[in-house]
């Protein structure tokens, strides 16, 4: 029997993911009104002195400000876990964000780990149990599994800038604009090992190419199974969101795998949900 995390699909929009550093408030002001799923505050790209102080700050906007049916659902995003860890998500979890990003885990018992710290944490600020989900971006997942790890977890995002970090390579694209075959052989390893935990799976970003370019990104994530795709820029959600709508060919299949009561398997009624779920328009 497939191990699916529990609470799938969420009850929140999960096709664009924009990234941004948690420490002006124009910023934060601009992610909040950019019409993105989820906004991922990167604490990890913060040198890490600061980030208590920047989470204490981003309590406080969010604490000062009017809350909206349009706002993004909120993800911290997190440094490697280590003994500060604990500090900071006592910090974060004040404003009962949705979820947590790792940013680059080590490996998938990073995910474990970070499962056991939030229930302790739940426990502490009187949260239900499970409340808070986890994603992780990966530079690469071959050899990997995240599946059954943790019911908390929901999505498995590919991270080419991480990637590039680590391998040193000084290119992403041939000569022809395509991804090189490092970075193919790392996007597929992510996008199946988010198929075989049964979890979301989201592209990287893609730069600021011309809206074209983003757009046939878009399609083309889209096509392969990505079900959501990063971005730092708040320009980029509306083409996002777009990108991923479901065909009316996808709609109609997908109602009717859900219009058959114990036929399909959990994964493709899963699957099926996911894709009536990303029906509704863009919200910005």
């Amino acid at each position: 029997m497939d191990n699916l995390p529990s609470g799938l699909p969420v009850p929140f929009l999960t096709r664009s993911w924009l990234v941004i550093p948690p420490v002006e408030e124009a910023a934060l002001s601009a992610g909040f009104s950019s019409g993105a799923d989820v906004l991922v505050l990167d604490f990890a790209a913060l040198p890490s002195d600061i980030r208590r102080s920047a989470a204490e700050s981003f309590a406080a906007f969010v604490n000062g400000r009017s809350g909206k049916e349009s706002d993004p659902s909120v993800f911290i995003g997190l440094p490697a876990l280590d003994e500060a860890t604990e500090d900071l998500l006592a910090d974060v979890l004040a404003v009962r964000p949705q979820g947590i990003v790792l940013m680059e885990p080590r490996a998938p018992a990073d995910v474990q780990q970070l499962d056991v710290m939030l229930s302790a944490e739940e426990a502490i600020h009187g949260l239900p149990d499970g409340d808070i989900r986890i994603a992780a971006l990966l530079p690469q997942a071959l050899g990997q599994s995240y599946a059954g790890l943790s019911r908390r977890l929901i999505a498995l995002g590919w991270s080419a800038i991480s990637l590039q970090r680590l391998t040193g390579a000084r290119r992403m694209h041939d000569s022809g604009g395509l991804l090189t075959d490092l970075f193919r052989q790392a996007r597929a390893s992510v996008l199946l090992a988010a198929a075989q935990a049964h979890v979301e799976a989201l592209d990287t970003a893609s730069g600021l190419f011309s809206t074209d370019r983003l757009a046939r990104d878009c399609r083309e994530a889209a096509a392969d199974g990505f079900t959501g795709k990063l971005t730092l820029s708040p320009r980029q959600v509306t083409a996002i969101n777009h990108g991923f709508l479901p065909t009316e060919e996808e709609i109609r299949e997908a109602k009717a795998v859900l219009g058959v009561p114990n036929i399909a398997s959990e994964p493709e009624r899963l699957r099926a949900l996911r894709i009536t779920q990303r029906t509704v328009p863009s919200k910005a």
